[in-house]
């Protein structure tokens, strides 16, 4: 973890910094010509952030209550400064995972709304959607009327801002997802020994060593599926503007320029996805998830085999 935080530290002070500010420059750009906020809370969710940190500063105070009542009465300042240490970069690795989910939301988030426009625009109607949400994001797509060509671009510009984030966030996913990976075998393998020598330890230990494990083994797998998660459902908002335009198409009336331009727009949406792939090969989606537990699960029976080998 120390190695994971001196890597994120460099990476994003003297690799990214630029790249931030870019990103950063395209999605108020974007946000400029849909004649929306930036601060905008539907499309930032900065309360949802919020809650999230609220949560992870929690289950971490928790844990240093537990550890300080366990080291009270000793008197060697080393283990507490190595658990407040420790703690600091576990923070950093969780706050890190939490700015990356919230970046890939903000896209999300304004795709939505691109997709609002484009419903607008050929007169689709949402109907059944009552989502408080969703009805916000709708009032917001009244902010301005887009033709085609301006959906085009706007489209364009907000595939930049997630290919930049993709190159942002390569990377420092990587490091997360092994050193997430890597923890939760180790966890999960102190999981196997204590339930193998249970009978000799105190019934309460055991009770609090295996919470203690597990909540830790699921707070990782979840910081692992919230990036995936919002990656595949803003490739399910493409697939939905592309089936407008597909519909459009067919069933209304449009001269040869606009039928050209619906066109060029279709092409668009099929040849420029809204896919996140780390470091070009690692696809960000919900098979990621499935894989990371099938991964840790594989290591762990190969970390046992190789102990009682070694023992």
């Amino acid at each position: 973890m120390c190695f994971e935080y001196i890597l994120l530290v460099i990476n994003a002070l003297l690799t990214k910094k630029k790249k931030m500010h870019n990103y950063f420059k395209n999605l108020s750009q974007f946000d400029q010509t849909l004649k929306v906020s930036s601060d905008n809370e539907t499309l930032n969710a900065k309360k949802g952030s919020l809650i999230w940190i609220f949560i992870i500063f929690i289950y971490n105070a928790m844990e240093i209550c537990m550890i300080l009542f366990k080291i009270m009465n000793s008197n060697e300042v080393t283990e507490y400064v190595n658990m407040i240490f420790y703690y600091i970069i576990s923070l950093v690795h969780d706050m890190e995972q939490i700015f990356f989910f919230t970046l890939l939301r903000t896209i999300f988030t304004r795709l939505k709304l691109l997709r609002a426009h484009v419903r607008k625009t050929f007169r689709v109607n949402d109907a059944g959607t009552s989502d408080m949400k969703t009805d916000k994001i709708e009032t917001l797509s009244n902010n301005a009327q887009l033709d085609i060509g301006s959906l085009h671009k706007v489209y364009e510009l907000l595939h930049k801002c997630s290919e930049q984030l993709n190159s942002i966030m390569s990377f420092p996913m990587l490091m997360m997802l092994f050193t997430s990976g890597f923890s939760t075998t180790l966890l999960l393998k102190i999981l196997v020994k204590i339930i193998q020598v249970q009978e000799t330890m105190d019934p309460k230990i055991v009770t609090i060593a295996v919470i203690y494990l597990v909540v830790r083994c699921v707070k990782y797998t979840l910081l692992v599926v919230m990036p995936c998660y919002y990656s595949s459902i803003t490739s399910s908002q493409v697939a939905t503007i592309r089936t407008t335009l597909h519909d459009s198409l067919n069933t209304m009336p449009l001269d040869k320029l606009e039928r050209r331009r619906v066109k060029a727009f279709f092409l668009l949406t099929k040849e420029s996805e809204f896919v996140y792939a780390l470091a070009g090969f690692i696809r960000l989606n919900m098979t990621l998830p499935l894989s990371y537990t099938s991964l840790c699960t594989t290591y762990l029976v190969i970390i046992i085999q190789f102990s009682k080998f070694l023992d």
